[in-house]
């Protein structure tokens, strides 16, 4: 089945130029200029990826993106942010607002549909590829109670205690989601997702970071790793 994308961009440029790689990448693309025409295109057919920018004529991209989370239809739509907005609070709200990446201008396009076919690929059912979850904590008992949640909803689950460990058994058993505490003993959450994402095996697993904090470059971290 052919990815249909959705690029919203008041720039005509810009849609111009991604609508060509997308489609020389076996995207079927669709371009929208208003935050209203972009609307009517939802409405009308189902998409596996929007690429969004923040500011338009008619309104805030954020504001979209936030209708986007709260509709069940869409709640999981992966959502990427394109905006030559550069301050840390302007991609720290996009982001918490439920944006799945950020891509300043100028951008890549080469990079920006890789970056595509991750978000699309992480997307599809867990049921399509290897059902198994990878939980790294170092609490007994949290790692108890969230794997017979997880089993209970028919799912395989890998548990490891600490950085080291969960990383032998990702190799061993390559799992479709990894959930990682962001404090672990020895190497750390985030460092452990970053070796994930270097192993090319595994550049698809969805990672799941756990962290008490609500720092803004917390958050930044954790997107990037």
């Amino acid at each position: 089945m052919i990815p249909a994308v959705l690029v919203i961009d008041d720039s005509l440029t810009v849609r111009m130029d991604l609508a060509e790689h997308f489609a020389a990448a076996g995207f079927a693309v669709t371009t929208c200029a208003t935050l209203a025409a972009a609307r009517e295109a939802l409405a009308a057919a189902a998409f596996a990826l929007v690429v969004l920018d923040v500011q338009f004529p008619d309104g805030d991209g954020i504001g979209l993106l936030r209708a986007l989370r709260d509709d069940p239809l869409t709640a999981i739509l992966p959502v990427m942010i394109l905006s030559g907005e550069a301050e840390v609070r302007d991609r720290v709200r996009g982001l918490r607002t439920g944006a799945d990446d950020y891509v300043g201008k100028p951008y890549d396009p080469a990079y920006v549909v890789n970056r595509a076919r991750t978000l699309v690929a992480a997307r599809q059912p867990i049921a399509a590829r290897v059902a198994t979850v990878l939980v790294i904590d170092d609490s007994a008992t949290f790692r108890a109670r969230f794997a017979a949640e997880l089993r209970a909803a028919g799912l395989t689950v890998v548990v490891a205690a600490s950085g080291e460990e969960g990383l032998a058994r990702a190799a061993a058993q390559r799992p479709a989601v990894a959930v990682v505490d962001r404090m672990l003993p020895g190497i750390d959450g985030l460092t452990v997702i970053r070796r994930l994402r270097q192993d090319r095996a595994m550049r698809l697993t969805a990672c799941l970071l756990l962290t008490a904090s609500d720092a803004p470059d917390e958050e930044l971290r954790a997107l990037e790793a």
